[in-house]
């Protein structure tokens, strides 16, 4: 995925180069989830069209070890396996799960295996440090592919032939260490994150030439935030901080011959290298009127080795620099919130999203990344038991990343920069506590 920004515990779970990848994350711990809409690369960096943030179980708990098992249509089987304790300067959590489904469809079996293990150090009432240890091995995703109507209705079940072919599907083998520091010092809180990656990921697609994927991945980074004390009496407060991120991806491409892998076609070593410093800044004017503004700058860097010569050598170097800035303004009364705010966000192109249609290796020299600006203006308003919202947005893109296909290569999938594009809409939502016991939510 690209455009959605996923946040774990703190610490980016997306690439530097704006994927996210969701199948790292054990959702068997998480304890909140948490979305934010809207354009947010201000403080998030490339491809922060929108944040979805995960808290993961740790501390607040008495000892326990559970086991769960469940079962269902489909050979869907799960076992998981969790215990926890919180002490007074030391908590821990650890959760195994082992997850198979042979599939509604055909060619869609599935099986993972997931570890995950945090502890958090309390040192002093002031600091803390926790440590969190990931892993997966999934051996096995099978890819049934899309279906036309037809076939639909025929058979509901079944999957695309090429795919079968093909044997389309992809296996995983993956790591990842996070350690995150909190300190109250400063008259704020101070945060350092720091993370290291590593990804054995292959597929098989549904055509012949380079349709075999083997990727080597390691990446990395490391981050440092303060925020200034938000519970003092001063009118002003303020979020800086800076973020460093690291890629290497060694990606090598194989003829696929109805599932059987054969000659190397493809080898390049890809680095991305993402720098970014940002400022967020909030300001009561007076007990009614509150201003918020943001501003960040991002240098992402994108460097190719071509190390198959046989069609020429693709190396090269691609930079983007962006500036993130953002803008806010709020109104509050015995009524509610009038709010109104101004935001923007980039996404560069992938790693993936870079091939290059011209055919051999290297990058898309021609590729730009996308940019947005959002206004959006609303209402939010607290009536006895009823909370209303409302708002109206208005964002305005240029160079959206579109796909496309090329005849003479059937089933790859190669991107371009559309001229302009434009989103308009309309939110409402109400929710009403109608007892202690049963509420009502609308939304439109």
């Amino acid at each position: 995925m690209r455009g959605v920004r996923i946040i774990v515990d703190g610490v980016s779970e997306s690439l530097p180069d704006g994927q996210s990848q969701v199948d790292g994350i054990d959702l068997g711990t998480a304890q909140q989830i948490e979305v934010l809409r809207g354009p947010s690369s201000t403080l998030y960096g490339n491809a922060a069209g929108g944040i979805i943030s995960i808290t993961s179980e740790l501390g607040s708990t008495e000892p326990y070890v559970e086991g769960s098992v469940a079962g269902g249509s489909y050979g869907y089987q799960l076992l998981q396996a969790k215990a926890a304790d919180s002490g007074e300067s030391i908590d821990y959590l650890l959760n195994v799960s082992r997850t198979t489904v042979d599939g509604y469809r055909d060619h869609s079996e599935f099986e993972s295996t997931a570890l995950t293990a945090r502890v958090a150090y309390r040192p002093t009432q002031r600091d803390e440090l926790q440590f969190s240890l990931s892993a997966i091995d999934q051996p096995t995703a099978e890819d049934a592919g899309g279906i036309n109507e037809q076939q639909a209705s025929t058979d509901r079940r079944s999957a695309r032939d090429r795919n079968v072919l093909f044997d389309s599907g992809e296996k995983l083998d993956q790591q990842r260490l996070t350690a995150l520091y909190k300190a109250n010092r400063l008259g704020g809180e101070v945060t350092v994150r720091n993370y290291y990656a590593n990804r054995d990921f292959a597929n098989k697609l549904p055509f012949t030439g380079g349709g075999a994927v083997d990727l080597q991945r390691f990446y990395y980074g490391l981050g440092a935030q303060y925020a200034s004390d938000q519970s003092n009496s001063s009118r002003f407060q303020f979020v800086t901080g800076f973020d460093l991120d690291r890629q290497d991806d060694d990606r090598r491409r194989f003829d696929n011959n109805e599932g059987a892998i054969e000659d190397l076609v493809f080898d390049q070593n890809e680095k991305v290298e993402s720098n970014g410093v940002f400022v967020q800044t909030s300001l009561d004017l007076s007990e009614s009127w509150n201003l918020s503004a943001g501003l960040r700058f991002d240098e992402v860097e994108f460097d190719v080795s071509d190390r198959y010569l046989a069609d020429g050598n693709d190396s090269g170097v691609i930079s983007f620099q962006e500036w993130s800035p953002s803008l806010s303004a709020s109104y509050t009364n015995d009524v509610g919130v009038l709010f109104a705010a101004y935001g923007t966000s980039f996404e560069t192109p992938t790693t993936t999203e870079f091939a290059n249609p011209d055919g051999g290796g290297g990058f898309n020299q021609g590729l730009q990344p996308q940019n947005s600006e959002s206004f959006e203006i609303g209402f939010k308003s607290m009536i006895g038991r009823m909370a209303l919202a409302m708002a109206a947005f208005h964002i305005d893109l240029e160079d959206e990343l579109v796909p496309f296909e090329l005849a003479t290569a059937p089933g790859r999938t190669f991107y371009a920069n559309a001229g302009a594009s434009t989103r308009k809409g309309l939110e409402a939502e109400l929710s009403w506590s109608i007892s202690e016991n049963l509420s009502m939510d609308l939304s439109w």
